[in-house]
């Protein structure tokens, strides 16, 4: 049984395998399909921020008048409103120039009242621009949109958010990512070997079934075959009783079944089937080394016994004979 056990076990073991590789699979391509969506989700999150920063301080009456006062006046007056929004919106750095491109406000200080690191002529001509730029902070994620008043560009704003802060909510996520790809990994394998499993169970069920209505199918065709065999012996034998011909009927059976000790005499009773039942009897009795007597007293007015009569009695004889 332990062997057979162990021989069904590793039957199972390669769809075990099959099984957890595909969940492997699943899981795998799903994860890169749900952080290729986070990243996606988180770049365009950033951008929005910025640009929506950037906006908002390039409207503000405050910074549309003090890009066209003196520079000092400038920064002095905008770069406490420059940290606050940093401090706020949660951005890496805030700049504003005037129509020049010198910068007003920096988070380096030694950084105000030089000129910016990238080209500011498209933004001062009046257009926004959104995108990656490597500046004095680095790459950053940064928006600048042009700062106007009565319909003229006076300068520029400009919110940006360091690449290296990105990517580091981006492996945040990743991380509270990785337990949830794990337990799927292990639900999924282990869900998976309890369906093969069951999935065999029930293969092996049906292939016990299916033998065991073969046996009997087997079965019941030699039961018939062996009707027809004994029915057609029946008829033979009748035929050549009917004939009158006792001593080829006797033949024919001593082939079918022959007498271990011929020429025995037939037991005194007046019944001729349980005469002939006793005679095949204590003929079997003889060959198992088993004496079969009959009282002497025994009566049985013919035609009295039944088959199933004689049925018994030859069971119970053969049984205590077995005995």
């Amino acid at each position: 049984m332990t062997t057979s056990t162990g021989i069904r076990r590793l039957r199972l073991l390669p769809m075990l395998v099959v099984q957890c590789l595909v969940v492997l699979a699943c899981v795998a391509i799903t994860t890169l399909v749900a952080t290729s969506v986070q990243e996606r989700t988180l770049r365009q999150v950033t951008t929005e921020r910025v640009l929506d920063v950037s906006r908002s301080l390039a409207a503000l009456d405050q910074v549309r008048t003090a890009v066209t006062d003196d520079r000092a006046a400038a920064m002095a007056e905008l770069q406490p409103l420059a940290d606050l929004i940093e401090q706020a919106a949660g951005v890496d750095y805030v700049v504003i120039t005037d129509a020049e491109g010198i910068r007003l406000t920096h988070p380096t200080a030694s950084q105000r009242g030089l000129e910016v690191s990238t080209d500011p002529a498209d933004v001062l001509a009046g257009e926004t621009f959104v995108g990656t730029e490597t500046g004095t902070l680095g790459p950053t994620l940064r928006a600048k949109v042009p700062v106007t008043a009565d319909g003229v560009v006076v300068g520029t704003a400009s919110v940006g958010i360091l690449e290296s802060e990105i990517a580091a909510d981006f492996d945040q996520a990743i991380a509270a990512l990785l337990p949830w790809v794990l337990g799927s990994v292990v639900a999924g394998c282990a869900i998976s070997a309890a369906l093969v499993v069951a999935l065999r169970g029930r293969v092996r069920r049906l292939e016990d079934r299916a033998r065991e209505a073969e046996t009997q199918r087997r079965i019941a065709g030699a039961l018939r075959d062996a009707t027809h065999e004994f029915r057609t012996r029946l008829h033979v034998i009748r035929g050549l009783v009917a004939e009158g011909d006792a001593d080829a009927a006797l033949q024919y059976v001593d082939g079918i079944a022959p007498v271990s000790t011929p020429g025995r005499d037939a037991p005194d009773v007046a019944d001729p089937a349980l005469r002939a039942l006793v005679t095949g009897l204590a003929d079997d009795a003889a060959g198992a080394g088993v004496a079969l007597e009959l009282d002497p007293l025994t009566t049985v007015t013919p035609a009295v016994l039944t088959d199933a009569d004689l049925v018994v009695i030859a069971n119970l004889c053969r049984n205590a004979i077995e005995a």
